[in-house]
């Protein structure tokens, strides 16, 4: 219990560390710098970078201006904490665990800068991309041969639905579901891209249907891969077994 403990608070620096990722690299700013208040620029204090610590303490507000620390930040730290956490009471490989916190890591950071900012940035997902390819050598019944068909798979499909959309789908969408494609593997990066497809269809039709998007319209499809990918990695092996003891 109190391993999972400590993996959980590990989880919730790393969250933090998430947050400045999400800040830095969608303005395309590489260095490492203190987090700052999104109003008047000045660095939070060391004591409230972790802020959902902050925010229990009463102190989910920038010491300069006022301004409220945006809610993005606590969230981020808490689902990464808890996720990886759960990671830890859940799995009893330690490759398998430190391999699914990266994972997870990253695509809560996919999933946060893509909502915020609607892209997906070459310079966390192509390493990502390096990532799973290498990281599918040490995960347990994985292998770089099943690491890479599922990659190309996921690239492969979504290139194609950019291409038959016209413009629909950014390439970003496009590298993320290649990276997840090879953090899952094949056959689970089918249930990665039915499961996405399939939200982000049922979303479009519930936008359409009540009319506050049309048909030209365009929306973050990164959340809906994200989704897809965690379920996959999860849960995929059961979906497949359960898929196909239905035709044994």
């Amino acid at each position: 219990m109190e391993f999972t403990i400590l993996y959980g608070i590990l989880g919730l620096l790393v969250g933090s560390f998430s947050n400045l990722l999400a800040d830095l690299l969608p303005q395309h700013r590489y260095r490492l710098e203190p987090p700052r208040c999104p109003v008047c620029q000045n660095p939070y204090p060391k004591a409230d970078w972790v802020t959902s610590i902050s925010f229990l303490l009463g102190r989910g507000h920038c010491p300069n201006c006022g301004t409220g620390i945006p809610f993005r930040r606590p969230l981020l730290e808490i689902s990464t904490g808890l996720g990886f956490a759960l990671l830890w009471a859940n799995y009893s490989n330690l490759e398998q665990r430190l391999i699914l916190s990266v994972y997870l890591a990253l695509l809560l950071l996919f999933l946060v800068i893509d909502l915020e900012r609607w892209m997906v940035p070459n310079m966390l997902v192509l390493p990502a991309m390096v990532f799973a390819a290498t990281a599918s050598l040490f995960y347990p019944g994985m292998g770089l041969g099943r690491s890479l068909l599922g990659g190309i798979i996921g690239f492969g499909f979504f290139y194609l639905a950019a291409v038959i959309g016209r413009g629909g789908m950014g390439a970003g969408d496009v590298k993320l579901a290649g990276f997840i494609g090879l953090a899952t593997g094949f056959p689970e990066v089918i249930v990665a891209l039915l499961f996405s497809t399939l939200l982000g269809g049922l979303t479009a039709l519930a936008l359409l249907v009540t009319k506050k998007k049309g048909l030209e319209s365009q929306f973050p499809y990164a959340p809906f891969l994200v989704l897809g990918g965690l379920t996959a990695l999860f849960y995929g092996s059961q979906v497949v077994e359960w898929y196909l003891g239905r035709y044994t």
